[in-house]
């Protein structure tokens, strides 16, 4: 199962540069907008230093790589942060890094 999704990743996933510190690396993933039909969920918070958007968006990428150990993501000249993520395993093998992000 893991070959499938790392030809998968390989093949359709967008080039993601994962940072830390001095560390740079990259992969391939796929990075998406979490999309839904309650509009509640695309809103923007008015804050002391302006409005900042609410939108979160779904990374999966090598199981290598936990994102939450990297400070920030960059994706199509986009920054991002990891909001939570996981490892998610088929039995006993790791298949993909499971992250929500959000834009910085």
């Amino acid at each position: 199962m893991k070959t499938v999704f790392e030809r998968l990743i390989k093949r359709f996933g967008d080039t993601v540069l994962l940072g830390a510190a001095e560390e740079k690396t990259s992969v391939r993933a796929f990075l998406q907008p979490v999309t839904s039909l309650d509009k509640r969920y695309y809103k923007e918070v008015v804050t002391e230093v302006g409005t900042v958007s609410e939108m979160r968006y779904l990374y999966l990428g090598p199981a290598e790589y936990d994102v939450a150990a990297f400070d920030t993501l960059i994706c199509r000249s986009r920054e991002f942060e990891a909001v939570s993520s996981e490892v998610v395993y088929g039995g006993n093998e790791p298949i993909c890094c499971w992250a929500l992000l959000r834009a910085i």
